[in-house]
């Protein structure tokens, strides 16, 4: 799970083709404050800038590397809350296995 502030904008995207490269390039972006990948193969970028800023980050990134998925997800407590209980609760389930 990663860490954000309020003000701060969870984006989930999902590409086709080398992760790796796509998120060294995001972590040279301004705005972009960290990027992990999570456990259904798409990158989690938490961002800090305004819609506007978003689009030009999407617009840049789609000029780049194939976007097939692109969701900011806000900093809605309420989110959090679910994002945090569903991973506790993989990880519990992986630990049951």
């Amino acid at each position: 799970m990663l860490a954000f502030i309020a003000g701060d904008t969870l984006i989930e995207i999902g590409l086709l083709g080398s992760l790796d490269e796509a998120k060294l390039w995001l972590l040279e972006q301004q705005g972009i404050k960290n990027v992990a990948l999570n456990q259904k193969g798409t990158l989690e970028v938490v961002f800090a800038g305004s819609k506007e800023d978003q689009a030009q980050l999407l617009q840049m990134l789609a000029a780049r590397f194939p976007v097939y998925y692109f969701n900011p997800t806000g900093n809605n407590l309420e989110e959090l809350f679910m994002k945090i209980t569903e991973e506790a609760a993989d990880e519990n389930q992986s630990f049951v296995s």
